[in-house]
This record gives structure tokens, C-alpha cells and sequence, in this order.
């Protein structure tokens, strides 16, 4: 209906200019000049109509193709297919495609729905319609990895998280934020209640970005994982829109290349964050009461901090990393670490600051000084110039053409991507699993990032 509406308003603009051109007098009455003039706009009101009408015949053939394409796709389950998905998704990078073109098969499902699919079904129906998972090979089995996830909501993306993660020699710990809605955490216990290897922490804390409250929820996560029966290797920390790359057997092999040090992303404090550090930053609750993103007042102050302990020096980072075993025991009770904890307390996006640090320290168990290739995400920043999906907060929220450069082979040492959007393109999930499927660590599926 928007396509035949343009096309309408269109059609009606130009007949009122054409009019509002035109005299109701007579041929013989207007001198030759004018007629010459006339003529000349009536030549190329039609050249407009006619551009006009072909964009619109355009339009109508682009909705069949891509309606019927992404009906088929639902259909498939082989990478060819997905492949042409994909380079047909970018066709709408522009403005005018995704103004006019796009067509999209979006998840429509919502938190409420989630519970309600789960609810009092056999747990053995539940995990060989919905965790269904290959057998491990002995590499996996030797190899168990403890995930911890951040989420606060999109009970739907959860799901297709968990079930493209998920194997029963594996330990996992969900950190659902304390704001979270109740209809959310209710279909979180649905959809774990019988997996024994999946559990929700219960020292969950009220979540805000920039705050140590992030450090806090993956420590929490950390600290009930190490308890777990499960002896893993790496701790990954994830968060609700991050999405594997691989499968289980491809990421045990991306972190065997480690080689048992952890990996985080670590160098030193570029000049125009240092202030991060420097000063003692403030943060509180406005009148809404809500302690979340966009109600928390974030003020440095003119005080400024004493030296970090232990003579740290410090460095930046990201907080997606895998921890070894012995570096996470490092990182809770050993006393070098818990001074540190404590003194970033009062710091900005300390998350960003506490792990890369501590990573640089010579002797910490897993630690590693000096560059290493950071393998956890691949992801797109506005300035890369580069996202078929949409910018929000200065990172790519992605559509299914995307995968074209997380797929790529630059980014084919990354292990998972983000971000993926709380309304996600169901065939952008389903290629991505079939990505996944069998992929061998290191291989590009496309020539290059574009």
C-alpha cells in the first residue's frame, strides 16, 4: 500500500503542476514563445511520469521477489541458499532501498510466548525439540567451557542463544538483571528448568553501563561457576546479543589456540580515556528512581583518584573475554586482584579496565604481556562505514547481509558477533547456525570484509 501511495502522490503532484502550467486559451491565442515553452515542460512532466511509473513497476517486482525469497528461506537449511540470501540483502544498503525495498521476516515472538511454548511439556520432550545437539567428540568432551550471560531481556533471542551453545558437558550461568520485567525472568525459568548444566545466579545486582555493576554481575557469574561440577577449562562471558560464529567443536578449537592463556583485549590507556581513571566519577539514580541507561546521571568530579594499588599499570580493554580456570581464581581471591576491584569502584567503565589490566601482570596465571589477537567478537563500529542494519550508540545492530563481513575471511578468527538486534532477522539466526555447522576454525566463508 506505501508503494502505490507514493506512486499515487506522485502521479497527483505532477498533473497540479502541469495544470497549474497550462492556459485555458486558445492555441492561436499564445504567442509562439509560450507554446514553445509549454511544450517543452509538457516533455518533461511525461519524462517524469513515465520515470515515476517504471519505479513504481520497480518497486512492485522487488516486494515479489523478496517476499517469496524470504518465505523460501524459512524452508531451506543449506549455506547455498543462505549465500544467496545474503548478498541479496545487500542490495538495500542505500537509503532508498531500505526506504522503498526492504522486506524483512523479523521475530515477532515475545517474552510471554517464550513461557507459554515451554509451559509444563516433558522435560524430555523439551530437550529433543528445543536443545537438541550433536554428540560431543572426546576433544569437546576434554575440553568443557563455563558461559556466563548478562541478559535483561528478549526472552526470544535468549532461546536461539542457548540452543546454538548449548551441550550437556558445558556449565552456563544466566545474570538476569535485578530491573528486568517479571514476565521475562518467569520465561528464563521455563526455558532452563530442565537443563541441569544451565542455572540462573541468585545474586543478581541492578545492572547500568559504565558502572562497576557490570564487573560485579560477570564476577557473581564467575564465582557460582567455579562451585559448578563441571571442571571447564575457559570462562566466556557473553551477553544476550551476542551470536556463536561457530559451533562447539570450532570454538574448543579457536580457544586450544590460546595455548592456556586467557584471552582479553589489553593495551594502554589511550590519552583520551585516561580521565577514566584519573578522577572520581559519581553516579546516581534520577527521579525515576531507575538505576538503568538512560535515567543514571554519570558526573566526574573534580577529585582525583590516589595510584592504583600494587603499582598496576593500567590498560584498556573490552570485558568480552575467556578467562582460564586458574585466572579466574586469580581474579576473586587472590588479594592483588580484590584491591584492585575495590579501587575501580569509583571509576569510568571499569569493566573495560579491570581484566586488561590484570592481564599484564607478570606471573598472573593465563596472563599474557604485550599484543595478542583478540579472537572473542567480531563486531562493526559506526565509523567502519559498513552496516546493512542500523547504528545505535555507535555499533551495527545487524541485518542478515551483515554477515557478509562477520563471515568474512578477516573476521574468521572471532568467535562470536554482535550486535543482534531484540527484533532479529530469523533468517540472519538461521544462516548463522548454518554457518556454524561443521565450520573448521579459521575459515572464511566470504573473500573479504567489505
Amino acid at each position: 500500500m506505501i508503494y502505490f501511495s507514493f506512486y499515487l502522490f506522485i502521479q497527483l503532484l505532477l498533473t497540479y503542476f502541469f495544470t497549474l502550467y497550462s492556459d485555458s486559451k486558445s492555441v492561436d491565442s499564445v504567442p509562439l514563445d509560450q507554446i514553445k515553452v509549454f511544450s517543452r515542460r509538457s516533455t518533461v512532466f511525461r519524462g517524469i511520469k513515465l520515470i515515476s511509473l517504471v519505479l513504481f513497476l520497480y518497486a512492485l517486482w522487488s516486494i515479489y521477489h523478496d517476499v517469496r525469497d524470504e518465505q523460501l528461506s524459512l524452508k531451506f537449511d543449506n549455506w547455498q541458499n543462505c549465500k544467496k540470501l545474503i548478498w541479496q540483502g545487500s542490495k538495500y544498503s542505500s537509503w532508498f532501498g531500505k526506504l522503498f525495498f526492504k522486506k524483512k521476516v523479523n521475530n515477532q515472538r515475545t517474552d510471554d510466548d517464550v513461557w507459554t511454548s515451554y509451559g509444563t511439556q516433558d522435560c524430555n520432550d523439551i530437550l529433543a525439540k528445543k536443545f537438541s545437539h550433536p554428540l560431543a567428540t572426546e576433544t569437546e568432551l576434554e575440553f568443557p567451557i563455563a558461559y556466563g550471560i548478562l541478559v535483561h531481556k528478549g526472552a526470544p533471542l535468549l532461546e536461539q542463544l542457548l540452543q546454538a551453545i548449548y551441550m550437556p558437558h558445558n556449565a552456563y550461568c544466566l545474570h538476569i538483571d535485578v530491573k528486568a520485567s517479571e514476565t521475562f525472568k518467569r520465561a528464563v525459568e521455563s526455558m532452563t528448568r530442565c537443563l541441569d548444566n544451565v542455572f540462573i545466579t541468585k545474586n543478581s545486582v541492578d545492572v547500568v553501563w559504565a558502572h562497576i555493576s557490570i564487573l560485579q554481575a560477570q564476577l557473581n557469574c564467575v564465582a557460582d561457576l567455579l562451585q559448578s561440577p563441571v571442571k571447564w577449562k575457559y570462562f566466556v562471558s557473553l551477553v544476550g546479543q551476542d551470536f556463536p560464529l561457530y559451533d562447539n567443536n570450532g570454538i574448543v578449537n579457536g580457544l586450544k589456540t590460546l595455548q592456556g592463556k586467557n584471552n582479553i583485549d589489553s593495551y594502554p590507556m589511550p590519552e583520551g580515556n585516561k580521565d577514566r581513571t584519573l578522577f572520581v566519577f559519581h553516579f546516581e539514580k534520577t527521579s525515576s528512581g531507575q538505576f538503568s541507561y538512560g535515567d543514571v546521571i554519570k558526573t566526574q568530579t573534580s577529585i582525583r583518584k590516589e595510584p592504583p594499588p600494587h603499582s598496576l599499570k593500567i590498560y584498556k580493554g573490552s570485558n568480552h573475554v575467556a578467562l582460564t580456570r586458574r585466572f579466574a581464581e586469580f581474579i576473586l581471591f587472590d588479594q592483588k586482584a580484590k584491591d584492585f576491584y575495590n579501587w575501580l569502584n569509583d571509576t569510568f567503565i571499569p569493566d573495560e579496565t579491570f581484566y586488561a589490566t590484570l592481564q599484564q601482570v607478570p606471573g598472573v596465571p593465563g596472563g599474557h604481556q604485550g599484543n595478542q589477537t583478540w579472537i572473542m567478537r567480531s563486531m562493526k563500529w559506526w565509523s567502519d562505514q559498513t552496516c546493512w542494519g542500523y547504528i545505535l550508540r555507535d555499533i551495527c545492530w545487524m541485518d542478515v547481509a551483515d554477515l557478509r563481513w562477520a563471515l568474512s575471511k578477516e573476521e574468521s578468527k572471532r568467535l562470536f558477533v554482535q550486535k543482534i538486534p531484540f527484533d532479529y532477522n530469523e533468517n540472519m539466526l538461521k544462516c548463522l547456525r548454518i554457518a556454524a555447522k561443521g565450520r573448521n576454525y579459521g575459515q572464511g566463508l566470504f573473500p573479504k570484509n567489505p
